[in-house]
């Protein structure tokens, strides 16, 4: 009996999967058929890392709370654009840790913004460590997808060490 690949490997099963998935022919092919069969191969790759998280290099932008509340005030459309669908490390002072429906969150002093960043919580984050921060302290939040929602709000928050 054919074993069946184990997922939790990810990337070599994935590869395996991908690789085995289309059975190997066991006619004469056109060379059409041989490149369309390699491209659904390729295909099959790639959105089976996909599927594991494996393929995430993604940049991360580092700024300052009162360089991005700055940036907000002159010009919103200018700064969603620099700052608005990217990965952030945002280092500021704390105002306050709080929650608004549930939502845990920390904001962040933005020179030019009267409600600051609120940086929410991503719920799989480790929170003993935003539990222990208190107003003026100074941290760097990694958080993304930063928009102006009544103020602005950054979402999958958590504490960078």
């Amino acid at each position: 009996m054919d074993s069946v690949p184990k997922y939790e490997k990810r990337l070599s099963n994935a590869l395996y999967i991908a690789s085995n998935v289309i059975p190997p022919h066991t006619h004469k092919t056109t060379i059409l058929e041989e490149f369309f069969m390699r491209f659904l191969r390729l295909v099959l790759s790639i959105t089976i890392a996909g599927m594991f998280h494996i393929v995430s290099a993604q940049s991360i932008t580092s700024a300052s709370a009162d360089e991005i509340g700055r940036d907000w005030k002159r010009n919103a459309l200018g700064a969603d654009l620099k700052y608005g669908k990217k990965t952030l490390n945002i280092t500021g002072v704390v105002v306050t840790v709080d929650s608004i429906f549930d939502r845990y969150y920390v904001a962040l002093k933005a020179e030019g913004l009267f409600t600051g960043i609120r940086v929410y919580l991503d719920p799989s984050a480790p929170v003993e460590e935003i539990a222990n921060l208190s107003a003026g302290q100074r941290v760097t939040m990694y958080c993304a997808n930063i928009k102006d929602s009544l103020g602005l709000e950054c979402y999958d928050g958590r504490l960078v060490k």
